[in-house]
Protein backbone atom coordinates (compact mmCIF):
# COMPACT_ATOMS: atom_id res chain seq x y z
CA UNK A 1 0.00 0.00 0.00
CA UNK A 2 3.06 2.10 -0.46
CA UNK A 3 1.97 3.49 -3.54
CA UNK A 4 2.43 7.64 -3.77
CA UNK A 5 -0.56 9.11 -2.54
CA UNK A 6 -1.31 12.97 -4.00
CA UNK A 7 -0.03 15.73 -2.32
CA UNK A 8 -3.62 17.50 -1.74
CA UNK A 9 -4.40 14.33 0.97
CA UNK A 10 -2.61 16.41 4.00
CA UNK A 11 -3.47 19.90 2.90
CA UNK A 12 -6.92 19.03 2.18
CA UNK A 13 -7.13 17.33 6.05
CA UNK A 14 -5.80 20.03 7.53
CA UNK A 15 -8.84 22.06 7.38
CA UNK A 16 -9.98 20.30 9.91
CA UNK A 17 -7.48 21.23 12.06
CA UNK A 18 -9.50 23.96 14.61
CA UNK A 19 -13.02 24.62 15.53
CA UNK A 20 -14.21 28.19 14.82
CA UNK A 21 -14.36 29.93 17.34
CA UNK A 22 -18.18 30.56 17.21
CA UNK A 23 -18.48 26.59 17.70
CA UNK A 24 -16.05 26.22 20.03
CA UNK A 25 -17.77 29.00 22.36
CA UNK A 26 -20.92 26.83 22.12
CA UNK A 27 -19.32 24.19 25.00
CA UNK A 28 -17.12 27.35 26.65
CA UNK A 29 -18.54 27.38 30.21
CA UNK A 30 -16.84 30.91 31.29
CA UNK A 31 -18.67 32.69 27.68
CA UNK A 32 -21.79 30.88 28.11
CA UNK A 33 -22.44 32.01 31.89
CA UNK A 34 -21.29 35.28 31.05
CA UNK A 35 -23.25 36.17 27.73
CA UNK A 36 -26.86 34.19 29.78
CA UNK A 37 -25.80 36.44 32.60
CA UNK A 38 -26.02 39.50 30.84
CA UNK A 39 -29.46 38.68 29.39
CA UNK A 40 -30.79 37.09 32.73
CA UNK A 41 -30.22 40.16 35.79
CA UNK A 42 -30.28 39.63 38.64
CA UNK A 43 -29.03 35.80 37.76
CA UNK A 44 -25.51 34.92 39.64
CA UNK A 45 -24.51 31.83 37.28
CA UNK A 46 -22.44 29.81 39.21
CA UNK A 47 -21.12 27.50 36.41
CA UNK A 48 -22.70 25.82 33.06
CA UNK A 49 -22.04 22.07 31.57
CA UNK A 50 -22.48 21.41 28.03
CA UNK A 51 -23.73 18.39 27.23
CA UNK A 52 -24.31 16.00 24.20
CA UNK A 53 -24.23 18.44 21.55
CA UNK A 54 -25.01 16.90 17.92
CA UNK A 55 -25.48 18.63 14.72
CA UNK A 56 -29.01 17.84 13.17
CA UNK A 57 -28.67 15.64 10.14
CA UNK A 58 -29.37 18.10 7.50
CA UNK A 59 -26.40 20.52 9.17
CA UNK A 60 -28.56 23.40 9.79
CA UNK A 61 -27.75 23.46 13.62
CA UNK A 62 -26.28 21.82 16.85
CA UNK A 63 -28.85 20.60 19.41
CA UNK A 64 -27.68 19.64 22.54
CA UNK A 65 -28.48 20.30 26.83
CA UNK A 66 -27.22 22.59 29.07
CA UNK A 67 -26.65 22.27 32.84
CA UNK A 68 -26.99 25.55 34.48
CA UNK A 69 -26.21 26.45 38.67
CA UNK A 70 -27.49 29.84 39.26
CA UNK A 71 -28.26 31.58 41.68
CA UNK A 72 -31.31 33.87 41.63
CA UNK A 73 -32.30 37.18 43.49
CA UNK A 74 -33.56 35.57 46.20
CA UNK A 75 -30.28 33.80 46.91
CA UNK A 76 -31.18 30.21 46.52
CA UNK A 77 -28.86 28.03 44.03
CA UNK A 78 -30.46 25.41 42.03
CA UNK A 79 -29.39 23.39 38.83
CA UNK A 80 -31.69 23.71 35.98
CA UNK A 81 -31.70 21.73 32.81
CA UNK A 82 -32.11 23.08 28.93
CA UNK A 83 -32.01 22.34 25.27
CA UNK A 84 -29.73 24.37 23.59
CA UNK A 85 -30.12 25.40 19.52
CA UNK A 86 -26.25 26.20 18.24
CA UNK A 87 -26.66 27.61 15.02
CA UNK A 88 -23.96 28.98 12.47
CA UNK A 89 -22.95 32.78 12.11
CA UNK A 90 -25.20 33.03 8.68
CA UNK A 91 -27.96 31.64 10.29
CA UNK A 92 -28.30 32.91 13.64
CA UNK A 93 -31.20 34.50 15.51
CA UNK A 94 -30.85 38.40 15.16
CA UNK A 95 -33.13 38.92 18.73
CA UNK A 96 -33.82 37.52 21.85
CA UNK A 97 -37.30 36.96 21.60
CA UNK A 98 -37.79 37.02 25.58
CA UNK A 99 -40.27 35.80 27.96
CA UNK A 100 -41.60 37.12 31.28
CA UNK A 101 -41.57 33.49 32.75
CA UNK A 102 -39.15 33.24 35.54
CA UNK A 103 -35.62 31.79 34.21
CA UNK A 104 -35.64 28.34 33.31
CA UNK A 105 -39.13 27.60 34.07
CA UNK A 106 -42.39 26.57 31.80
CA UNK A 107 -42.78 28.81 28.99
CA UNK A 108 -39.17 30.37 29.27
CA UNK A 109 -36.96 31.05 26.66
CA UNK A 110 -33.92 32.89 25.77
CA UNK A 111 -32.25 33.87 22.44
CA UNK A 112 -28.45 34.77 22.93
CA UNK A 113 -27.33 36.42 19.26
CA UNK A 114 -23.98 36.78 20.56
CA UNK A 115 -23.18 32.73 20.95
CA UNK A 116 -26.35 31.81 17.56
CA UNK A 117 -27.44 30.28 21.06
CA UNK A 118 -31.08 29.20 21.67
CA UNK A 119 -32.42 28.16 24.94
CA UNK A 120 -35.86 26.46 26.29
CA UNK A 121 -36.14 24.58 29.37
CA UNK A 122 -35.29 20.60 28.92
CA UNK A 123 -38.17 18.09 29.15
CA UNK A 124 -38.46 16.17 32.57
CA UNK A 125 -36.60 12.89 32.64
CA UNK A 126 -40.45 10.99 32.55
CA UNK A 127 -41.17 12.59 29.58
CA UNK A 128 -37.74 11.87 27.64
CA UNK A 129 -37.92 8.34 28.76
CA UNK A 130 -41.42 7.34 29.29
CA UNK A 131 -40.65 3.38 30.73
CA UNK A 132 -38.25 4.83 33.06
CA UNK A 133 -40.66 4.33 36.14
CA UNK A 134 -41.55 0.77 35.17
CA UNK A 135 -38.39 -0.18 35.09
CA UNK A 136 -37.10 1.32 38.77
CA UNK A 137 -40.18 0.42 40.46
CA UNK A 138 -39.06 -2.72 42.41
CA UNK A 139 -42.74 -4.58 42.49
CA UNK A 140 -43.40 -3.23 38.88
CA UNK A 141 -39.98 -4.35 38.23
CA UNK A 142 -40.33 -7.70 39.38
CA UNK A 143 -43.30 -8.81 37.45
CA UNK A 144 -42.53 -7.18 34.18
CA UNK A 145 -39.45 -9.56 34.38
CA UNK A 146 -40.88 -13.06 35.63
CA UNK A 147 -43.59 -12.28 33.25
CA UNK A 148 -41.19 -11.50 30.05
CA UNK A 149 -38.44 -14.13 30.78
CA UNK A 150 -40.98 -16.55 31.61
CA UNK A 151 -42.28 -15.76 28.01
CA UNK A 152 -39.41 -15.80 26.09
CA UNK A 153 -36.66 -18.20 27.64
CA UNK A 154 -37.72 -22.08 27.82
CA UNK A 155 -35.26 -22.34 30.06
CA UNK A 156 -36.59 -20.32 32.73
CA UNK A 157 -40.21 -21.34 31.93
CA UNK A 158 -41.81 -21.78 35.57
CA UNK A 159 -39.40 -18.69 36.65
CA UNK A 160 -40.56 -17.17 40.13
CA UNK A 161 -39.69 -13.46 41.46
CA UNK A 162 -40.05 -12.51 45.64
CA UNK A 163 -38.63 -9.62 44.39
CA UNK A 164 -35.85 -7.41 42.17
CA UNK A 165 -33.72 -4.35 43.45
CA UNK A 166 -33.18 -1.82 40.20
CA UNK A 167 -29.69 -0.31 39.72
CA UNK A 168 -29.25 2.33 37.42
CA UNK A 169 -25.42 1.66 36.14
CA UNK A 170 -26.19 4.17 32.93
CA UNK A 171 -28.89 6.99 31.52
CA UNK A 172 -28.41 9.16 29.13
CA UNK A 173 -31.83 11.76 29.18
CA UNK A 174 -34.36 10.64 26.14
CA UNK A 175 -32.61 7.90 24.76
CA UNK A 176 -30.61 5.12 26.34
CA UNK A 177 -30.76 3.53 29.93
CA UNK A 178 -29.23 0.15 31.56
CA UNK A 179 -30.27 -0.89 34.61
CA UNK A 180 -28.86 -4.01 36.64
CA UNK A 181 -31.45 -6.10 38.69
CA UNK A 182 -30.29 -8.00 41.28
CA UNK A 183 -33.00 -11.11 41.96
CA UNK A 184 -34.22 -12.55 44.78
CA UNK A 185 -36.33 -16.18 45.00
CA UNK A 186 -38.98 -17.66 47.19
CA UNK A 187 -37.60 -21.22 48.82
CA UNK A 188 -37.17 -23.86 46.20
CA UNK A 189 -36.90 -21.62 43.14
CA UNK A 190 -33.72 -20.42 41.50
CA UNK A 191 -32.94 -18.94 38.25
CA UNK A 192 -29.91 -16.08 37.35
CA UNK A 193 -29.24 -13.74 40.19
CA UNK A 194 -28.29 -10.56 37.58
CA UNK A 195 -30.60 -9.47 34.76
CA UNK A 196 -29.41 -5.99 32.87
CA UNK A 197 -31.86 -4.31 30.97
CA UNK A 198 -31.02 -1.60 28.27
CA UNK A 199 -33.60 0.70 26.54
CA UNK A 200 -32.90 1.24 23.09
CA UNK A 201 -34.60 3.72 20.01
CA UNK A 202 -35.47 2.79 17.28
CA UNK A 203 -35.16 -0.80 16.18
CA UNK A 204 -31.26 -1.12 17.65
CA UNK A 205 -32.94 -3.57 20.39
CA UNK A 206 -34.53 -5.76 18.05
CA UNK A 207 -31.46 -5.87 16.38
CA UNK A 208 -29.30 -6.81 19.38
CA UNK A 209 -31.79 -9.17 20.65
CA UNK A 210 -32.30 -11.22 17.60
CA UNK A 211 -28.15 -11.36 17.11
CA UNK A 212 -27.81 -12.61 20.29
CA UNK A 213 -30.48 -15.28 19.96
CA UNK A 214 -28.87 -16.38 16.97
CA UNK A 215 -25.02 -16.05 18.76
CA UNK A 216 -26.32 -18.10 22.02
CA UNK A 217 -27.43 -20.97 19.44
CA UNK A 218 -23.30 -21.22 18.67
CA UNK A 219 -21.16 -22.73 19.52
CA UNK A 220 -20.28 -18.98 21.84
CA UNK A 221 -22.39 -20.07 24.16
CA UNK A 222 -20.68 -22.54 25.93
CA UNK A 223 -18.13 -19.77 26.96
CA UNK A 224 -14.96 -21.37 26.14
CA UNK A 225 -13.27 -18.23 24.93
CA UNK A 226 -15.42 -16.04 25.40
CA UNK A 227 -18.54 -15.14 27.66
CA UNK A 228 -21.33 -13.57 25.88
CA UNK A 229 -24.70 -12.35 27.71
CA UNK A 230 -28.03 -15.02 27.47
CA UNK A 231 -30.66 -13.75 26.11
CA UNK A 232 -33.66 -13.46 28.05
CA UNK A 233 -36.50 -11.61 26.40
CA UNK A 234 -37.09 -8.31 24.52
CA UNK A 235 -40.53 -6.18 25.38
CA UNK A 236 -41.50 -4.44 22.23
CA UNK A 237 -43.65 -1.75 23.42
CA UNK A 238 -41.06 -0.61 25.88
CA UNK A 239 -38.11 -1.29 23.83
CA UNK A 240 -36.18 -3.15 26.52
CA UNK A 241 -33.78 -5.78 25.82
CA UNK A 242 -33.21 -8.22 29.28
CA UNK A 243 -30.00 -10.37 29.21
CA UNK A 244 -28.27 -12.70 31.62
CA UNK A 245 -24.46 -10.88 33.25
CA UNK A 246 -21.13 -10.97 31.67
CA UNK A 247 -19.13 -11.46 34.95
CA UNK A 248 -16.70 -8.58 35.29
CA UNK A 249 -13.90 -6.96 37.74
CA UNK A 250 -13.12 -4.21 35.30
CA UNK A 251 -12.96 -3.45 31.13
CA UNK A 252 -10.02 -4.08 29.03
CA UNK A 253 -10.20 -0.29 28.42
CA UNK A 254 -9.36 0.64 32.18
CA UNK A 255 -6.50 -2.15 31.60
CA UNK A 256 -5.02 -0.88 29.31
CA UNK A 257 -5.13 2.88 30.88
CA UNK A 258 -3.83 1.17 34.15
CA UNK A 259 -1.02 -0.68 32.55
CA UNK A 260 0.21 2.69 30.40
CA UNK A 261 0.29 4.48 33.14
CA UNK A 262 2.10 2.20 35.99
CA UNK A 263 4.67 1.19 33.02
CA UNK A 264 6.01 -2.05 34.50
CA UNK A 265 6.95 -5.15 33.35
CA UNK A 266 4.48 -6.88 35.09
CA UNK A 267 1.61 -4.60 34.22
CA UNK A 268 2.29 -4.87 30.69
CA UNK A 269 2.58 -8.35 30.58
CA UNK A 270 -0.53 -8.45 32.30
CA UNK A 271 -1.83 -6.27 29.35
CA UNK A 272 -0.33 -8.21 26.96
CA UNK A 273 -2.02 -11.47 27.78
CA UNK A 274 -5.62 -10.27 28.11
CA UNK A 275 -5.06 -8.62 24.30
CA UNK A 276 -3.95 -12.14 23.71
CA UNK A 277 -7.16 -13.33 24.74
CA UNK A 278 -9.34 -10.59 22.88
CA UNK A 279 -7.80 -11.63 20.03
CA UNK A 280 -8.39 -15.05 20.32
CA UNK A 281 -12.56 -14.57 21.57
CA UNK A 282 -12.98 -12.22 18.45
CA UNK A 283 -11.30 -14.99 16.11
CA UNK A 284 -13.92 -17.02 17.66
CA UNK A 285 -17.10 -14.79 17.27
CA UNK A 286 -15.97 -13.98 13.71
CA UNK A 287 -15.29 -17.88 13.28
CA UNK A 288 -18.98 -18.75 15.16
CA UNK A 289 -20.84 -19.18 11.84
CA UNK A 290 -23.61 -17.79 12.91
CA UNK A 291 -25.42 -15.86 9.73
CA UNK A 292 -27.49 -12.98 11.01
CA UNK A 293 -26.97 -9.71 10.40
CA UNK A 294 -27.12 -7.02 7.68
CA UNK A 295 -24.62 -7.08 5.14
CA UNK A 296 -22.25 -4.28 5.18
CA UNK A 297 -19.46 -2.62 3.63
CA UNK A 298 -16.98 -0.45 3.23
CA UNK A 299 -18.71 1.46 0.32
CA UNK A 300 -21.48 1.53 2.65
CA UNK A 301 -19.40 3.45 5.13
CA UNK A 302 -17.70 5.80 2.87
CA UNK A 303 -21.42 6.75 1.53
CA UNK A 304 -21.97 7.39 5.40
CA UNK A 305 -19.18 9.22 6.09
CA UNK A 306 -19.81 11.55 2.37
CA UNK A 307 -23.26 12.04 4.33
CA UNK A 308 -22.11 13.33 7.36
CA UNK A 309 -19.59 15.86 5.35
CA UNK A 310 -22.24 17.15 3.22
CA UNK A 311 -23.89 17.97 6.56
CA UNK A 312 -21.02 19.34 7.67
CA UNK A 313 -20.30 21.93 4.99
CA UNK A 314 -24.36 23.34 5.19
CA UNK A 315 -23.02 25.09 8.85
CA UNK A 316 -19.02 24.81 7.94
CA UNK A 317 -18.49 25.60 4.51
CA UNK A 318 -14.64 25.63 4.25
CA UNK A 319 -14.90 22.13 5.43
CA UNK A 320 -16.50 20.91 2.17
CA UNK A 321 -14.14 18.20 0.02
CA UNK A 322 -12.25 18.76 2.86
CA UNK A 323 -11.83 14.90 3.15
CA UNK A 324 -12.29 14.39 -0.69
CA UNK A 325 -9.07 13.57 -1.39
CA UNK A 326 -8.94 10.82 1.39
CA UNK A 327 -11.92 9.39 0.25
CA UNK A 328 -11.05 9.22 -3.10
CA UNK A 329 -7.55 7.35 -2.21
CA UNK A 330 -9.05 4.98 -0.36
CA UNK A 331 -11.57 3.83 -3.14
CA UNK A 332 -9.17 3.63 -5.18
CA UNK A 333 -7.34 1.19 -2.60
CA UNK A 334 -9.99 -1.06 -1.41
CA UNK A 335 -10.97 -1.64 -5.37
CA UNK A 336 -6.82 -2.86 -5.46
CA UNK A 337 -7.65 -4.69 -1.94
CA UNK A 338 -10.43 -6.99 -2.01
CA UNK A 339 -11.95 -7.43 1.64
CA UNK A 340 -12.26 -10.91 3.30
CA UNK A 341 -15.06 -13.15 3.37
CA UNK A 342 -18.11 -11.97 5.28
CA UNK A 343 -18.54 -12.66 9.22
CA UNK A 344 -20.60 -12.17 11.84
CA UNK A 345 -19.14 -8.88 13.00
CA UNK A 346 -19.38 -6.98 16.37
CA UNK A 347 -19.39 -3.72 14.55
CA UNK A 348 -18.74 -1.19 17.61
CA UNK A 349 -15.80 -3.49 18.99
CA UNK A 350 -13.57 -1.28 21.56
CA UNK A 351 -11.60 -1.94 24.44
CA UNK A 352 -14.62 -0.70 26.76
CA UNK A 353 -16.70 -3.74 25.06
CA UNK A 354 -14.26 -6.22 26.79
CA UNK A 355 -15.06 -7.57 29.89
CA UNK A 356 -12.48 -8.98 32.01
CA UNK A 357 -12.75 -11.48 35.28
CA UNK A 358 -9.62 -13.09 36.15
CA UNK A 359 -8.13 -14.89 33.48
CA UNK A 360 -11.17 -14.61 31.40
CA UNK A 361 -12.96 -12.39 28.69
CA UNK A 362 -16.46 -11.36 27.83
CA UNK A 363 -17.75 -8.95 25.11
CA UNK A 364 -20.96 -6.84 25.73
CA UNK A 365 -23.24 -5.14 23.30
CA UNK A 366 -23.83 -6.11 20.31
CA UNK A 367 -26.47 -3.90 19.21
CA UNK A 368 -25.08 -3.56 15.75
CA UNK A 369 -24.40 -7.03 14.83
CA UNK A 370 -23.85 -7.59 11.22
CA UNK A 371 -22.77 -9.55 8.19
CA UNK A 372 -19.03 -7.97 7.07
CA UNK A 373 -15.48 -8.25 6.54
CA UNK A 374 -13.57 -9.31 9.97
CA UNK A 375 -11.26 -5.95 9.65
CA UNK A 376 -14.23 -3.98 10.31
CA UNK A 377 -13.92 -4.96 13.93
CA UNK A 378 -10.27 -5.56 14.07
CA UNK A 379 -9.33 -1.81 12.63
CA UNK A 380 -11.70 0.18 15.15
CA UNK A 381 -10.60 -1.78 18.34
CA UNK A 382 -6.58 -0.93 17.25
CA UNK A 383 -7.98 2.62 16.52
CA UNK A 384 -9.59 2.63 19.84
CA UNK A 385 -6.93 1.17 21.58
CA UNK A 386 -3.95 3.96 20.51
CA UNK A 387 -6.43 6.78 20.69
CA UNK A 388 -6.49 5.86 25.32
CA UNK A 389 -3.05 6.83 24.78
CA UNK A 390 -3.83 10.94 24.34
CA UNK A 391 -7.09 11.03 27.00
CA UNK A 392 -6.85 13.33 29.41
CA UNK A 393 -2.93 14.34 27.86
CA UNK A 394 -1.41 17.14 27.16
CA UNK A 395 -0.85 16.45 22.82
CA UNK A 396 2.53 17.16 22.65
CA UNK A 397 3.57 14.90 19.91
CA UNK A 398 7.25 14.75 20.75
CA UNK A 399 6.69 13.35 24.42
CA UNK A 400 3.74 11.41 22.77
CA UNK A 401 5.78 9.65 20.57
CA UNK A 402 7.22 7.10 23.04
CA UNK A 403 3.83 6.20 24.51
CA UNK A 404 2.39 6.36 20.59
CA UNK A 405 5.15 3.60 19.88
CA UNK A 406 4.07 1.30 22.50
CA UNK A 407 0.49 1.36 21.82
CA UNK A 408 1.48 0.34 18.61
CA UNK A 409 3.60 -2.62 19.80
CA UNK A 410 0.68 -3.50 21.53
CA UNK A 411 -2.14 -3.39 18.95
CA UNK A 412 0.30 -5.16 16.29
CA UNK A 413 0.43 -7.89 18.68
CA UNK A 414 -3.24 -7.95 19.10
CA UNK A 415 -3.11 -8.15 14.87
CA UNK A 416 -0.40 -10.72 14.67
CA UNK A 417 -2.73 -13.13 17.39
CA UNK A 418 -5.85 -12.23 15.57
CA UNK A 419 -3.72 -13.36 11.98
CA UNK A 420 -2.49 -16.78 14.00
CA UNK A 421 -5.78 -17.84 14.27
CA UNK A 422 -8.42 -16.35 11.64
CA UNK A 423 -7.21 -15.13 7.62
CA UNK A 424 -7.37 -11.27 7.64
CA UNK A 425 -6.01 -8.38 5.00
CA UNK A 426 -3.64 -6.54 6.88
CA UNK A 427 -4.83 -3.71 3.65
CA UNK A 428 -8.13 -4.09 4.25
CA UNK A 429 -7.44 -2.96 8.22
CA UNK A 430 -5.39 -0.07 7.70
CA UNK A 431 -7.77 1.02 5.11
CA UNK A 432 -11.04 0.41 7.34
CA UNK A 433 -8.59 2.21 10.35
CA UNK A 434 -8.66 5.12 8.23
CA UNK A 435 -12.30 5.49 7.87
CA UNK A 436 -12.43 4.88 11.91
CA UNK A 437 -9.63 7.72 12.55
CA UNK A 438 -11.20 10.00 9.85
CA UNK A 439 -14.87 9.30 11.89
CA UNK A 440 -13.43 10.67 15.31
CA UNK A 441 -12.08 13.60 13.74
CA UNK A 442 -15.40 14.52 12.32
CA UNK A 443 -16.93 13.80 15.62
CA UNK A 444 -14.91 16.64 16.84
CA UNK A 445 -16.70 18.80 14.56
CA UNK A 446 -20.39 17.30 14.94
CA UNK A 447 -20.24 16.59 18.86
CA UNK A 448 -18.35 19.92 19.19
CA UNK A 449 -15.41 18.59 21.54
CA UNK A 450 -12.31 20.75 21.16
CA UNK A 451 -10.48 18.96 23.06
CA UNK A 452 -10.76 15.45 21.53
CA UNK A 453 -9.31 17.64 17.73
CA UNK A 454 -5.91 17.39 18.66
CA UNK A 455 -5.50 14.19 19.49
CA UNK A 456 -7.79 12.90 16.40
CA UNK A 457 -5.89 14.81 14.36
CA UNK A 458 -2.37 13.56 15.75
CA UNK A 459 -3.39 9.82 15.27
CA UNK A 460 -4.97 10.16 12.07
CA UNK A 461 -1.67 12.10 10.24
CA UNK A 462 0.29 9.45 12.05
CA UNK A 463 -1.83 6.40 10.82
CA UNK A 464 -1.74 7.82 7.15
CA UNK A 465 2.12 7.88 7.42
CA UNK A 466 2.77 4.87 9.03
CA UNK A 467 0.69 3.11 6.62
CA UNK A 468 1.18 4.86 3.60
CA UNK A 469 -1.51 6.21 2.84
CA UNK A 470 -0.53 9.94 2.89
Amino acid sequence: MAATAPPDVRASLGRFGALPAWLAGAVDPDLIGAVLARHEPGLAIRGVTAKRLRLRSDGSAWTGRYQVTAAGPDGAVREVALTGTLHPPAAAPAADDATAAPFGTAGWRRILPELGLELAPAPDDEVSLPTLPALTDPERARALLEEQIRAAAPAYAGLRLAGCTPRVVRYKPGSRCTILYDLAYPPGAHGPQLVAAKTYGGEKGRNAWDGMRALWKSPLAAGDVVTIAEPLAYVPELRVLLQGPVPEQRTLKELIRSALDAGTPEALAELDAAMDRTAAGLAALHASGVEYGEPVTIDDELDEIRGVLRAMAVSVPELADAAGPLLTRVTELAARHPGDPAVPAHRSFRPAQVLLHDDRIGFIDFDGICQTEPAIDVALFVSSVKGLGLVDRNVDPAAYDQQLGQLERICGRFLERYRALAPISRERVALWETLDLLTDVMHAWTKVKPSKLPPAMLLLERHLEVSGLA
